[in-house]
């Protein structure tokens, strides 16, 4: 070997660029808000992936992480919409391949669905400002326990679910047992939403149920705490450990 070779075989090897995450959005009112916002201050790039438009299910070769939001659908319409069965096959594929997930409301049915679980009918809709407390579990999990024992939340669902196999229940409320879950290391379901932005909150404000609506002052009570929330979850999913 030559000097010029010896010099070229020492320069430093870059890793490759890291790969976006997709963020399967099932309605135009219902982005990532906070979550996009606080993956971004951790260098994360995200595709949006707009299912309501038709757009395909991409590949999880392709992606850095998951992100399944919410909407007006649910996992029983999967018998109709294509578009579920394939997002659920790759919710399923990401956690065996451990790649970061995180499902939102509609989201975390379904991945509790592609995890083996059942999803059906509340005996009632969950709607409004309200809380999630902690189960022990919840208290230990890295992501969820510094948020405090209750966590301030919106609910906005008439499904739920049971906890998939190997998972762990972390939050729960009044009205529904199983509001959050972890799989693996870093596949979380919540069924609430924490990702309250000002331009989130007023997209929602032609779709909520009648007589629901949520006061600048419980959106930013959310909010600081989805800030947390999201902040720690982007540090488990990239700690790679």
């Amino acid at each position: 070997m030559d000097d010029q070779d010896a010099a070229a075989d020492s320069r430093p090897r870059h890793a490759p660029p890291p790969k976006p995450w997709a963020v399967i959005m099932h309605a135009p009112f219902e982005g990532p808000g906070l979550i996009e916002e606080v993956g971004a201050q951790h260098g994360v790039e995200f595709r949006r992936v707009k299912t309501y438009a038709g757009e395909q299910i991409p590949d999880w070769h392709t992606l850095g992480g998951v992100v399944s939001m919410g909407g007006p659908i649910g996992v029983s319409d999967a018998e109709h919409i294509p578009l579920l069965e394939a997002e659920m096959g790759l919710l399923w594929v990401a956690v065996d391949q451990h790649l970061p997930v995180l499902g939102v409301c509609l989201g975390a049915q379904l991945l509790a669905a592609a995890l083996g679980s059942s999803v059906s009918a509340s005996k009632l809709p969950e709607q409004g400002f309200g809380w999630v407390a902690l189960t022990p579990e919840g208290a230990d999990d890295p992501v969820l326990g510094p948020a405090g024992s209750t966590v301030p939340v919106l609910h906005w669902h008439q499904d739920t679910f049971s906890i998939p196999r190997g998972s762990v229940r972390l939050a729960s409320s009044h009205m529904c047992r199983n509001q959050a879950f972890r799989a693996g290391r870093n596949a979380y379901g919540f069924q609430f939403h924490v990702e309250l932005t000002p331009q989130l909150v007023d997209g929602f404000a032609g779709h909520l149920p009648p007589g629901i609506a949520i006061t600048a002052e419980e959106r930013d009570e959310i909010a600081a705490a989805g800030q947390g929330i999201f902040d720690r979850f982007f540090q488990v999913a990239l700690s790679g450990s």
